[in-house]
C-alpha cells in the first residue's frame, strides 16, 4: 500500500480574513491554504524595534508611511495574504481597512529567521515581485549582520549585501544604520 500525503483544506479569502479577525495568532494565507505563523526570536524582535523607530523617523513628513507586521500584504497574483515583518508604502492602499489589509507596498521588509529563511528567498520573493509598485525588498538576518537589498533597476532585480555602515533603500531615498539596526541584538 501506498502512503498518500494529506493536503490542507482549501479556504476561500472571505474564510480566512473571517477567522483571521478572531485568531489569538498569526496565520498567512496562501493560495487557498492557511499557514500558523512561528513566534519571533528575541533578535528579531529587536531588530523590528529598532526598524520601526528608525524608519518612522526618516518617514517623518513625507507620504510613504511604515506599516509594521500586523498588516496584512494582498498578492493578487498568488492568491495570498501574507504578514511581512514591515512594509513602507507611499501612501497606503488600504483594500480593506477592518483586516489591516494592503496591496501597494514600495518596499517589503522580512527579518530573516531559520524558519523563514527559504520561504523569504523564495516563493515570497517570487511573490512579492508581481507587485507593481514594489521596488525594493529588505532581508535582514536576524542571525547575523547582514542586511540585503533587492532593487528593481530598469525591469532588472539587483541585490546589494550590507555588513557594516548604512543600507540604501533607493525608492524611498532613505538609509538604515547598521549600527543601530543591530544595536540590541546578540549577533
Amino acid at each position: 500500500m501506498v502512503a498518500q500525503a494529506v493536503l490542507p483544506a482549501l479556504i476561500s479569502p472571505l474564510e480566512y480574513l473571517r477567522r483571521e479577525a478572531g485568531a489569538k495568532s498569526r496565520h498567512e494565507y496562501v493560495a487557498g491554504a492557511v499557514c500558523e505563523m512561528a513566534g519571533a526570536s528575541r533578535n528579531h524582535v529587536e531588530i523590528q524595534s529598532s526598524l520601526s523607530t528608525e524608519v518612522g523617523t526618516a518617514l517623518r513628513g513625507k507620504p510613504c508611511r511604515l506599516l509594521g507586521a500586523d498588516t496584512k500584504l494582498w498578492v493578487a497574483s498568488a492568491g495570498s495574504y501574507y504578514y511581512p515583518d514591515a512594509t513602507i508604502s507611499c501612501p497606503p492602499h488600504y483594500i480593506d481597512e477592518a483586516n489591516g489589509v494592503i496591496d501597494n507596498p514600495t518596499i517589503v521588509i522580512e527579518v530573516l529567521s531559520p524558519g523563514t529563511r527559504i520561504l523569504d528567498r523564495g516563493p515570497k520573493f517570487a511573490d512579492y515581485r508581481t507587485l507593481p509598485t514594489l521596488k525594493d525588498y529588505v532581508l535582514i538576518d536576524s542571525e547575523q549582520r547582514r542586511v540585503e537589498v533587492f532593487s528593481l533597476e530598469e525591469g532588472t532585480w539587483m541585490v546589494r549585501t550590507y555588513e557594516v555602515g548604512k543600507a540604501a533603500l533607493p525608492s524611498v531615498d532613505l538609509v538604515l544604520d547598521l549600527d543601530e539596526l543591530y544595536r540590541h541584538t546578540t549577533t
